[in-house]
């Protein structure tokens, strides 16, 4: 089942994100800088086709894919490194996956609600951001 997950997104709670982030080997500096922001994500669906915009003072991270093919990508919080990725849906779930990385980040997106439940796992460690709707599409 395919979601529409597009709209703009504000975090509003975080579940385990500190744990998650040393498990995917961020600093404590870094770690610490992005707990003082509330990032605000934008999706945009357009069959096959995805931009997910994530932004928080210091960051802006675009990720344009299609569903099922792999692509690059320079991840947060340095952008230093291609990896490569893939989105597919799993039941009502978009699923993005590292692959590029033993024992890579799953980030796996839904609707819970009208609430947008992402999880983050790296290994048995997992974190849950949960947003609501800024606006409502038309």
């Amino acid at each position: 089942m395919v979601l529409d997950l597009s709209g703009k997104w504000r975090s509003e709670k975080v579940e385990n994100m500190d744990e998650f982030l040393k498990a995917a080997g961020v600093g404590l500096v870094i770690r610490k800088l992005m707990w003082m922001f509330t990032p605000e994500i934008e999706i945009t669906q357009d069959g096959e086709d995805y931009v997910i915009t994530t932004k928080m003072p210091m960051i802006t991270d675009r990720v344009e894919f299609k569903i099922g093919k792999e692509f690059t990508h320079k991840l947060p919080p340095d952008f230093k490194e291609d990896h490569t990725l893939i989105s597919t849906w799993e039941g009502d779930q978009l699923v993005t996956k590292i692959l590029s990385q033993e024992d890579g980040v799953t980030t796996a997106r839904t609707l819970v609600g009208e609430k947008l439940v992402m999880t983050q796992s790296k290994g048995d460690v997992t974190a849950t951001r949960t947003f609501y709707k800024m606006e409502k599409k038309d």
